[in-house]
């Protein structure tokens, strides 16, 4: 059986028509860590505030990668999709990078919908994939985008939705988790015996016009 994996430029990606921001209304959050003192607590990727922000334990003592965030909708929702908005103020630390997507109806078995890379930038990151039924969702920070420490931040957090949910057919192929790149993939090969993919991608973001040329 094929298996077809989607490919999302996450700092470019715009809304589906199929994909709406669900009211967060009686959410709650939990995370592995959370600087305590600050106003850097869990709840602020919730409040609707672009300002404020979640921030991983950096004092007396620097938490240890990777991070996890996990969002309790308290209903089953037809989830499409996540957008993670960096923090907006003050440095870019604890911008996330290599990173997964998990879902789960349980809060104990989740499967991965999504992997990838974010760009080490403000902007908002959209990470769109197959709708799926579930309760809660898991974003899990695997490095800091920049390289420059073992933290994670979160300006908001949201879960894209559709409003129905039909079961896709497993005739043809099936769709696997959608990756995230952080930059624009100009051309792709897979790699014979192996399995893997090549990808050939832009010097940078819209840019492929360049004195050299790198391949990833």
């Amino acid at each position: 059986m094929w298996r077809y994996f989607a490919i999302a430029v996450a700092a470019y990606a715009s809304l589906a028509a199929t994909q709406t921001i669900t009211p967060r209304t009686g959410w709650t959050v939990t995370v592995d860590s959370s600087q305590s003192g600050t106003g850097n607590e869990a709840t602020k990727m919730l409040d609707g505030n672009t300002t404020t922000y979640w921030h991983t334990q950096y004092m007396p003592t620097t938490a240890a990668l990777p991070h996890v965030v996990t969002i309790d909708m308290k209903t089953t929702v037809n989830v499409n999709g996540l957008t993670y908005l960096p923090r907006q103020v003050g440095s870019l630390n604890g911008n996330i990078g290599q990173h997964t997507v998990q879902l789960s109806s349980d809060g104990t078995t989740f499967n991965t919908v999504a992997f990838g890379t974010y760009l080490d930038d403000r902007s908002l990151k959209t990470t769109p994939f197959t709708t799926t039924p579930a309760r809660y969702v898991r974003l899990t920070a695997q490095t800091e985008a920049g390289g420059r420490g073992p933290w994670t931040s979160a300006a908001e957090i949201n879960i894209l939705s559709a409003a129905t949910y039909t079961k896709p057919a497993t005739s043809g192929g099936i769709w696997g988790a959608t990756i995230d790149f952080p930059i624009v993939p100009a051309a792709a090969a897979v790699l014979d015996g192996s399995g893997k993919v090549l990808m050939w991608s832009s010097y940078k973001p819209f840019d492929f016009a360049h004195r050299k040329q790198y391949s990833e």
